[in-house]
């Protein structure tokens, strides 16, 4: 299943970058694959709505998601965390403008890679259902 690929890749980046047990990766599967299934629907219920248009709702459920590993990380996690969103935060500002409004917040990072990750999901389970959603 393509998602369930998307999220293990997911899973797999985290337990990397933020040195995760056994133990809080099952805890943040479930709460990735609750991040999938709720952009998927999103999007099939809004067949004809632009990325721009489902920005927002997308971003708010990433938010969520993020808050909710968040929580479950350990300070020694959390300071890994920053090192890797600075990371990501600096290798985006050499390559794109400044969004607009200054800084990234912090759940920037999560947001994007997690977002990327369910459009890339359903694009490779349905080609033809990305068609529908307009840049």
């Amino acid at each position: 299943m393509a998602g369930s690929q998307s999220i293990e890749q997911k899973l797999a980046s985290l337990t990397k970058d933020l040195e995760l047990t056994p133990q809080q990766q099952q805890q943040v599967r479930p709460l990735l694959e609750k991040h999938h299934d709720k952009i998927q629907a999103l999007i099939d219920k809004n067949p004809k709505a632009s990325q721009q248009e489902l920005g927002p709702q997308i971003h708010a459920i990433s938010d969520e998601t993020h808050r909710e590993i968040h929580v479950l990380l350990t300070d020694h996690q959390k300071e890994l965390e920053k090192t890797m969103l600075q990371r990501e935060h600096d290798g985006r500002e050499n390559t794109r403008p400044a969004p607009p409004g200054g800084g990234v917040a912090g759940h920037t990072f999560f947001r994007f890679l997690i977002c990327l990750e369910s459009v890339a999901a359903t694009a490779e389970a349905e080609p033809d259902r990305l068609s529908t959603l307009r840049p």
